[in-house]
């Protein structure tokens, strides 16, 4: 039908109003606009989003997490997943951590905000594997529950800490109080 969404927001695009990034992802022009695209943006936001989120959860995160950044189609495969792009939104993961080997990978191209949900959501991670028993983050179904729940209650949290609880609101099954 010709109906392009980016792949960032999910705003519906017109011919020429987007960037098509490497693995085939649409990003519009206002997420293209605040988009982290150097290395150095991207030190900057871990190191602000890892302190606001010490300090609005009370914790200590490992030091030496690594952060890097990668496609779609590099994220997709680490899940065992084929990213294939099309015109619609495409409904992703946006990264994933390696709890052993204590790394982050972020979706790149992503704006700050998104890649601010995406390292708060990861990092949560990070903290599970390094604080809770290990047998309550099992593989399981049931398990997922809290390993996923838990990191999106972290993302609205962090959020409405920082003052976009009007953002937070996009989760809408969940509460930012």
């Amino acid at each position: 039908n010709g109906v392009h969404c980016c792949d960032i927001c999910g705003k519906r695009m017109k011919p020429g109003e987007f960037d098509v990034l490497d693995d085939g992802r649409e990003r519009c022009s206002e997420c293209t606009s605040t988009a982290i695209t150097k290395v150095s943006q991207l030190k900057k936001l871990y190191t602000k989003t890892r302190k606001q989120m010490e300090q609005t959860f009370d914790i200590k995160l490992q030091k030496h997490i690594k952060i890097k950044t990668c496609n779609a189609i590099k994220i997709a495969e680490a899940y065992g997943e084929t990213f294939k792009p099309t015109p619609a939104y495409d409904v992703r993961p946006l990264g994933f951590a390696r709890t052993v080997l204590r790394d982050i990978h972020i979706e790149n191209g992503a704006t700050e905000l998104d890649t601010m949900k995406t390292l708060v959501h990861e990092m949560t991670h990070i903290w599970q594997y390094s604080n809770l028993d290990a047998s309550l983050l099992d593989q399981s179904q049931e398990n997922k529950v809290l390993r996923e729940g838990m990191a999106v209650w972290a993302e609205v949290q962090f959020l409405a800490s920082v003052g976009m609880k009007d953002r937070s609101d996009d989760y809408s099954d969940y509460s930012a109080s």
